[in-house]
Parts: structure tokens; sequence; C-alpha cells
């Protein structure tokens, strides 16, 4: 169901409605995952010391929902270029990096993980994250491969105030 959210630059979540108003509000549990998703998604690569292209630096990647809930990872982000993206001064980070998070029934995978994001310079609003995890687990006694892929993208024209 899509929703409506507004948030301050820092990523404290505001308000969180339905983007139909005749759809049920969200329970405490959606409010609290959104909460936790803005505030490690705006800015959290960008950071408050002031980045050089071609720099890299160590982040970390929280998972903050699901059977992984609770599990980091170390990433490094390099800062690519300044660019434009859909018409804003963005940033081009790209992230590298693997460790293990904990999987469904508490079983641990080993994951490769890289992406890039376009964060709004002005604002530290994630614009566009792509991300891709590649690793092994074992469920049953075997070695499985899994992968997955994530893409996150901010509806501009949906979003006032950006």
């Amino acid at each position: 169901m899509p929703y409506v959210l507004t948030m301050t630059r820092d990523g404290t979540l505001k308000r969180l409605a339905p983007d139909n108003p005749n759809d049920p509000a969200p329970t405490a549990e959606q409010v609290a995952t959104v909460s936790a998703v803005l505030k490690d998604a705006v800015g959290a690569a960008l950071g408050t010391t002031p980045w050089r292209v071609g720099s890299s630096r160590e982040v970390a990647l929280r998972i903050p929902v699901g059977a992984a809930k609770g599990s980091e990872m170390k990433l490094t982000a390099t800062l690519r270029r300044i660019t434009k993206f859909e018409r804003r001064r963005a940033a081009e980070l790209t992230f590298d990096g693997d460790g293990t998070i904990v999987g469904q029934d508490s079983v641990p995978m080993s994951m490769r993980i890289s992406g890039t994001q376009f964060s709004d310079v002005q604002t530290g609003v994630v614009l566009l994250s792509t991300m891709t995890a590649r690793g092994q687990s074992n469920i049953g006694g075997r070695p499985v491969d899994v992968e997955m892929k994530q893409e996150e993208r901010l509806n501009l024209r949906a979003s006032a105030g950006l």
C-alpha cells in the first residue's frame, strides 16, 4: 500500500499516512520500521564530514526488518562524482563489502554486497539506491546460493519540499 511520509532533514519521521485517505492507518510496527529505515537512509553514506570525489570511507549497513533484523555489515562507500539525477544535484556513491547476516531460522549467510546510490547534495535524501547481494547459506545441511536485489527510488513528483 502506498504511503505519504513527512520527515525532517535529518531523517526523523514526522508523519506517515496512507496515500488514499480511505485506507487504514499504518500500524505502530510499520511506523517504527519506516522510522528506522529513514534514520539509516537519509544521509547515511554522506555523513557530516566533507567528501572529495574519489575518497572512500567505511559505512555500516543495518538491516532493520525481516529475518535478518539487527544484522550489520561494513561496506566501503566511494564518492564517484557529483552529477545530476532527476534534475537534482546529486552525489553518486558506490558501495562494496562482504560479511555475514543472520537469515531465516537463524541460519548465517555469507554475503558480498555491491551497489550505487544517488543522494541529493542539498538535503542528503537518497534519490535512488540499488544493491545486489550474492552469497551462500546452508539450508538443511546443503549449501544454497543466494542472490538478493533491491532498488529504492524516491518519487520526486510526489515529494513536496524537495
